[in-house]
This record gives C-alpha cells, structure tokens and sequence, in this order.
C-alpha cells in the first residue's frame, strides 16, 4: 500500500468515548482575568449538584479559587436548607427567624477568619448554615411560605441581632454557651429543657479501644501513651466541661468541644475504615463525637488481636446526647414543641429565654456574599451563562460548564466546548456512520484547520486550531463512534483575512492505496 500524499493524521485521545462523555473545550482557549462574573440566563446557575439564582463572581487568593455568590437577603432565605421543609409551619417560621437573626447577626459583626481572608460575609456550609441555593427545587415551597410569612423579622438584644445560635438536637437539655464555648455568658443562650425531641440522636455511644485512641492521639501528634481519660462535669455558668487525658509524659486537658474536634479531625484519618462509627439502623454517623454533652467511662474487653500475655485491653465509652453544640434552639426541641401546638413565637421565647421577633430590616443589606467554596484548587461551573472576565463580556447565553483555576494570582478559566463554535455550523455538519472511525477533509491552500463533533446538535469537542499547509488532513479521534446523533465540522481559517468556512468531510474507514 502506499500512502497519499500530504496527508496528516492527527490522533485526539482527549475524545475518548466522546458520544457519551462530552470533553472540555481545547487547552488554547483558556482565558485568564482577576475577577470572572457569572450570571444565569434564562435560568439558574449549576454549581455542585444545586441551582443558584444570584449572580456569581470567581477570584484566586493566595493561589487558590474562590466562589462566591451575590445575592439579596431573600433570596439567600430560601437558599437555607436546615431542616426539613416537610417539618411543622411553626417550626418552620422559627427557623426562618433564627437563620435570618444568626446572618444579621453575622453581617453585624464584620467578616471574620475565612471570610475575611476570602472576601465573602457567611459560608454555606454547617460551620455557618446551611446554604443550598435552592433555586426551582421541588419541595421548597412549605419553607419559602415560612420564609415570608416572618419577613424581616429578627431577635434583638440591646438593641443589636442577637447570637442566636441553633443546633439538630439537644439531648434533652440545651447548655449555656459559656458551658460550651467557654466564651462570654450571654442571658438569651442559657440551659433549658428540650424534651420530645425525635432524633436519632438524642442519645449515643462511642466506643473507642486504647489502640484506636493511641492511633487517633498519633495522627494528632501525641505520640505518649495514654495511661487514662476522664471527663470532669460542671454545674450550669461554672464553664465547659473539662476532659483529662493522662499520658506517659504529661496531662493534658481539653474542654468537651475541644476533645470532640480532636477526635472528629484525627479519628476518621486514623481509622477511616471504623470511624465515624454505626448507628443502630446500620448506617454511618454523621460524625465520631456528635455533641460536647457527654461522660467518658473506661472498661475492659477481650481482644483477640494480642498475641503476647492476656488478651485483655482498656476500653473507653463515651456516653452522649445531642448532635451540634447544644447551645439556643434546638431543632427538633422547636419541631417537637411545634406539633404539640407552640407558635414559633413561643418556641423562640423558649431557647432565647423571652426574645420575640421584631421587624429589623435595618440591619439586613441590599446584598449578602455567600462563600460557595475556598481555598480550592478548581471549581466547575455550569448552566446557560453569560461571563464577563475583568468586566468585559467572554460569552452570553453559552450552555456549557466552566472550569475554573488558578495561575496562582489569577483565574484561569476553561469554557465549554460550545465556546465560539457559531450555532449555525451544527446545520453544516456530516453525519458519521456507525462504522465511522476517522474524518478527512480536503483542505486547498494554506491556514488553520479544526475539528468540531457534535451531539444532538451540541458541540461536544473541538480540537485546537492546527497550521496545515494544504492537502488532505485525516482526524482519528481515538474512541470516536458514529452514531444517529454524531456529525462533525471540519473548519478552515484563512491565514490572511481570518475567515473561516466549512470544508467538506468523508468518514468512516479509510482504505491507503
């Protein structure tokens, strides 16, 4: 066989199985900026599995990406996903209030550790609350009425957005928050009872062998052995409850909430095949320790594991009630107070000792910047999108994720394979059969030439612009199958004017000769 002449192959393994994994856009035309804004259109914004409708803004700190999200207080409300919306409307209405006290509250303050170092007013997760964005989610509408039937309406303390701390469940009895935190006594966050709540978590056990401590205690860097621990209980104000751990070197001494940091940061390095432990229906806790409210009580146990000596090794038990920081409302407490007929005024009285809602828009912005995500290294992004990079338009209506990264002071951002594909060229397209493998082109004179593959009409690849100087050039995207929805556009760019135009296409196997 001989083969013809001028006639390239170009070999794409980045479009393996392309008819059912769409690939993203070509390596040249990433774009890099300060700042890139998103906003939906015609739709929400796709970030991480969720639907935003704020508007969002990209940056790199410290070499890193942030996301945040733009939106007005309203919308961030019902974006918050704390409870159930399936819950009572009564306990309903005082979440709503507590989550909108705990983000004026928050905004009051001034930013703080991330978000100061990030540039965001609150985080979405649970080290803040719960953010999901929840634009068009089925479901959402019971919280959204909760949401407007108590607008505008916070808890005030001396004039200010109180503290109002909230947390899944209590165990039966909220603590005050110098017994958690050790922090300053505040009279609105003070012990009271919680009963009914229905929680699989109002009481547990953790069990944890001297080795297994011994393993968490090293991924901690506590590398003496552990000779006993103990939790010493305090009366409501007289301050945290204190754990003592006896070591070889040294004791060492952490408040509840601390010791239960420790373990829930090392404990599931350590072990991550153990840790966090089962529940009773067989499924994985939330968490190793879920609560600061707990005893420690050390036994003894069979171990079949040592070989030398009596097979016997010390055991510690924590006994616990709660999941969170046991401090304001207790979620189930309001849920359980709520279905005995509490109005969620009288829930809030209950947990904030006698603070009542008040309409307090003063301390709430036009805006609020939720922190999607920090300190990563990349973050996609998806949806029909219009992106401005450093104020000047990249894309309008483009569907199609985006991937961003970092230069390390800058965004580097990757757009879909739709990025400058003109939709009219999805009309020019050939067909590639079944059997099709490879696509040739005859390319008369000099310029650039690509390859674009389309899906049901969606671009779904596009190689990068190639210099060709003429001739047949032949695509061989490794793992290409035709297919009744597979076409491809083979484009030529003249090197003079920059026009461009579709050439015509054969495919399928190509026979040398």
């Amino acid at each position: 066989m001989r083969r013809a002449r001028r006639t390239a192959i170009a070999v794409t393994a980045a479009v393996a199985a392309l008819a059912l994994h769409p690939s993203p856009a070509a390596a040249d035309d990433t774009i890099t900026g300060q700042i890139v804004e998103i906003v939906g259109v015609d739709g929400p914004i796709e970030f991480g599995g969720r639907a935003y409708s704020g508007r969002f803004q990209v940056r790199a700190v410290s070499g890193r990406i942030v996301l945040v999200e733009i939106v007005d207080p309203d919308t961030y409300m019902r974006g918050i996903r704390e409870v159930p919306a399936s819950w009572n409307t009564e306990a309903l209405k005082a979440q709503a209030v507590a989550a909108r006290t705990y983000l004026a509250w928050t905004l009051n303050r001034g930013r703080s550790g991330a978000g100061a170092e990030f540039g965001f007013d609150i985080c979405a997760t649970s080290a803040c609350q719960v953010y999901r964005g929840g634009a068009g989610e089925a479901g959402a509408a019971r919280w959204d009425a909760a949401v407007a039937a108590t607008a505008g309406e916070i808890l005030l303390f001396d004039g200010t957005p109180a503290q109002a701390l909230y947390s899944s469940t209590s165990g039966g009895r909220t603590r005050n928050v110098e017994d958690v935190f050790g922090s300053t006594p505040k009279p609105y966050l003070q012990a009271v009872e919680s009963p009914g709540e229905q929680s699989p978590y109002v009481r547990w056990v953790v069990v944890l062998t001297e080795r297994q401590l011994g393993a968490i205690f090293a991924e901690a860097g506590i590398t003496a052995e552990l000779l006993s621990l103990s939790v010493a209980k305090t009366a409501d104000g007289e301050g945290p409850w204190v754990v003592h751990g006896l070591f070889t070197d040294r004791m060492r001494t952490w408040t509840t909430w601390q010791f239960r940091g420790l373990i829930n940061v090392n404990g599931p390095r350590a072990l991550p095949d153990v840790l966090p432990g089962l529940r009773a229906d067989g499924r994985r806790l939330p968490q190793v320790v879920l609560g600061p409210s707990y005893t420690i009580v050390r036994g003894i146990r069979y171990d079949p594991s040592i070989t030398e000596g009596t097979p016997l090794s010390n055991v510690y038990y924590l006994h616990g009630g709660g999941w969170g920081h046991d401090v304001g409302m207790s979620q189930y407490g309001a849920q359980a107070m709520a279905e005995a007929g509490a109005s969620y005024r009288e829930i809030l009285a209950h947990y904030y000792s006698g603070l009542a809602p008040e309409p307090a828009d003063r301390f709430l912005p036009a805006s609020v910047v939720v922190g999607l995500a920090h300190g990563t290294g990349s973050v996609t992004v998806g949806g029909t999108l219009a992106v401005a990079i450093d104020g000047a338009p990249v894309a309008d209506a483009l569907t199609g994720d985006w991937v961003f990264g970092s230069t390390g002071v800058k965004v580097k951002a990757t757009p879909p394979a739709a990025f400058g594909v003109d939709p009219a060229l999805a009309g020019l397209a050939t067909r590639v059969p079944s059997d099709g493998q490879l696509v040739v082109a005859a390319v008369p004179g000099g310029g650039q030439v690509r390859l674009i593959v389309f899906d049901a009409g969606t671009p779904v690849y596009r190689s990068e612009w190639m210099n060709w100087f003429g001739g047949r050039v032949v695509y061989a995207p490794l793992g290409l199958r035709g297919g009744p929805t597979i076409s491809v556009v083979v484009q030529h760019r003249d090197p003079s004017s920059g026009a461009e135009r579709v050439v015509p296409v054969t495919t399928g196997l190509l026979l040398w000769r």
